[in-house]
């Protein structure tokens, strides 16, 4: 785990003051790890609201805001 760390602080010094950028960047590596998992992945179409995606495993529904986590 102390590699994973590691390399998220690197990724995170590359986009500077853009937190927008910053924030699409850290949902889509939600995304593909919650798919790694073997979790199903619904993106939400707008950007304005209180959940960015909803995964799911055919038994249990998660709604995430990413930006919280």
């Amino acid at each position: 785990m102390d590699a994973d760390k590691t390399e998220r602080k690197s990724w995170k010094n590359k986009f500077g003051g853009n937190s927008k950028f910053k924030g699409d960047v850290v949902e889509q590596l939600f995304i593909a790890r919650a798919m790694q998992e073997g979790y199903y992945c619904l993106k939400n179409v707008s950007s304005v609201g209180p959940i960015d995606c909803c995964i799911h495993n055919n038994i249990i529904y998660h709604f995430v805001d990413v930006k919280s986590i």
